[in-house]
């Protein structure tokens, strides 16, 4: 049994599905991670693999319909490891705009929509994408992304 960093209590661990949020708003439920918990309310979760997992959600984001919402354009920015004043004209706008879409303040536009995917794919080297899949972004409405993800093996796939 470990003991909590905050306080110093024991923790119990537990399997659980875990809510797991890699940037304000963008929330992928986690299956089957251990979970420890003491008695005053702290919770630490074990997530293996983070940067697999992250590859695997930015997969999700770049192949989902629709045009991304601000939560899943923060993450793919962060996932790139841009900050927002370096990924602004990259995209053709102000720091000001890109934080007003990563807020939802403001829509993001079909173009930088399709470069924020498309700089995720050749920078990443994402695999399972098809560049056809842009052709039907502006026809969705944008909706929040679902995802399930669960450890296989090396690596994270989507929850059957």
């Amino acid at each position: 049994m470990t003991t909590c960093p905050e306080c110093g209590l024991k923790m119990r661990s537990e399997k659980e599905n875990y809510p797991y949020e890699p940037v304000p708003g963008l929330v992928v439920m986690l299956r089957g991670i251990t979970v420890r918990r003491d008695d005053s309310g702290h919770v630490a979760p074990a997530i293996p693999r983070i940067l697999a997992l992250h590859k695997s959600i930015a997969e999700a984001v770049v192949g989902k319909p629709g045009r991304l919402s601000g939560p899943e354009f923060r993450f793919l920015r962060t996932h790139l490891g841009y900050q927002a004043k370096d990924l602004a004209p990259i995209v053709g706008a102000s720091p000001f705009t890109l934080s007003r879409w990563e807020t939802g303040k403001e829509p993001i536009g079909p173009q930088a929509d399709r470069l924020a995917r498309l700089l995720t794919v050749l920078l990443a080297h994402l695999k399972g994408f098809k560049p056809e899949q842009f052709g039907a972004i502006d026809k969705k409405v944008a909706r929040p992304l679902e995802l399930e993800l669960r450890v296989a093996g090396e690596e994270w796939r989507p929850a059957a």
